[in-house]
């Protein structure tokens, strides 16, 4: 899949740019006191802080004169000079992120992310149901239950089956709280047991979404990329149908969508069909996409 420019923009008859065209939004993995200072310098993007540390930015849609800002009183005239300003940002965001925000093609695209397996049971009823849907997805796995059984053979076969598969740390304690060497060691035991079976860059997905600068500097220095979501399912919480209802508004909602699932769950495993099916049933507007 080509990707598509972010900030491909609209001009007037002077060449001179009057509207970004794709708007975007992604859950950034560094702190708000990281991209403040980016996001000040510039009238095309504006920040949401979402459970402490979560920062949401969007780029906006529409005419220049009606981006939303960062300016509360939206009186601050644009100064579309600003667009490299922007493209900055972007660039320096994605360097983070190391995915894709939508396609050549304009269709709104779906990622399937699963944390915490493998599962000895539940995962491999998972691939089966993926592969007879012909979806790939992402595995965040966990070094405590990779070692177990022999799931190592699980992550094998995912990964013979086209599925990307990322580290989710060795105990799933919340690295914020940890010290550096311990940091360290949470991430480099669970690689040495799927190391061949990373893609590079390497991808990375700490628990519970908590990072901070201290945190991202180390996953860097480790050769890692965050890859985090932006729709939370909730499916540890709703052990029902209800986690599937409730994630189908947020799917519609998006233009790019990256799933947080668990395949640890039964009723996640017995459920995301429905996902699947909704997500289908809307023909010609979504694809499934895989780590970029």
């Amino acid at each position: 899949m080509m990707e598509r420019k972010v900030t491909n923009t609209r001009k007037d008859e002077n060449g001179r740019i009057i509207a970004l065209c794709n708007p975007v939004e992604w859950w950034s993995p560094r702190t708000l006191a990281e991209v403040i200072i980016d996001i000040e310098v510039s009238f095309y993007t504006y920040y949401v802080v979402v459970g402490g540390q979560r920062v949401l930015i969007k780029v906006a849609n529409g005419s220049a004169e009606k981006y939303l800002r960062t300016d509360p009183d939206k009186t601050t005239k644009n100064n579309l000079d600003d667009l490299p300003v922007l493209e900055s940002i972007i660039k320096k965001e994605r360097h983070f992120m190391n995915i894709k925000y939508d396609s050549v093609n304009r269709i709104n695209e779906v990622m399937l992310t699963f944390d915490d397996g493998p599962h000895s049971t539940l995962t491999p009823k998972l691939l089966d149901l993926l592969k007879q849907e012909n979806i790939k997805a992402m595995f965040f796995v966990l070094g405590v239950n990779v070692a177990a059984d022999n799931n190592i053979e699980i992550v094998k076969r995912a990964f013979e089956e086209g599925h990307i598969i990322g580290n989710h740390t060795y105990f799933h304690r919340n690295l914020r709280s940890l010290a550096d060497f311990e940091i360290k060691s949470e991430i480099l035991n669970t690689e040495e047991f799927i190391k061949e079976y990373m893609p590079t860059p390497k991808p990375f997905r700490p628990p519970y979404g908590a990072t901070n600068s201290r945190v991202n500097t180390i996953v860097k220095e480790l050769g890692y990329v965050n890859a985090l979501w932006n729709v939370d399912t909730l499916d540890w919480k709703d052990k029902s149908i209800k986690w599937v209802e409730n994630s189908i508004p947020q799917i519609y909602a998006r233009e790019y969508n990256v799933v947080l699932m668990h395949d640890t769950y039964e009723t996640t495993i017995n459920n995301v069909s429905e996902l699947i099916k909704a997500i289908k049933n809307k023909y010609g507007q979504y694809e499934f996409i895989s780590y970029v």
